[in-house]
């Protein structure tokens, strides 16, 4: 069903969206709404929206190196021991049979 009041589907749109500065945008909306001198508010929010974005990326960015390289360290450990047991069956027999 549509709905002509656009103060009233701005909230239902920004009740759907978890993010805080789209709120912080829908409201400059509505405001926008009665009072045409505020549109160049909404450029102000939309860059911040933008930058928070990018902020994002690089910090996913900084989190996934050292995940990735641990994930390489632990092929690497695991997978020395059937290299080993090519490498040398003595070898692999006292790594993998023996105590320490």
């Amino acid at each position: 069903m549509l709905n002509a009041n656009m103060v009233s589907t701005i909230n239902t749109l920004k009740m759907k969206v978890p993010n805080r500065v789209f709120h912080e945008w829908c409201n400059t909306l509505i405001q926008c709404q009665s009072d045409r001198s505020m549109k160049n508010t909404l450029t102000f929010t939309v860059q911040k929206f933008s930058d928070q974005r990018i902020i994002q990326s690089e910090l996913e960015a900084i989190i996934n190196e050292p995940k990735k390289e641990a994930i390489t360290m632990m092929f690497l450990v695991i997978g020395n021991i059937p290299f080993l047991y090519v490498l040398n069956h003595a070898w692999f027999g006292t790594l993998m049979f023996s105590t320490p």
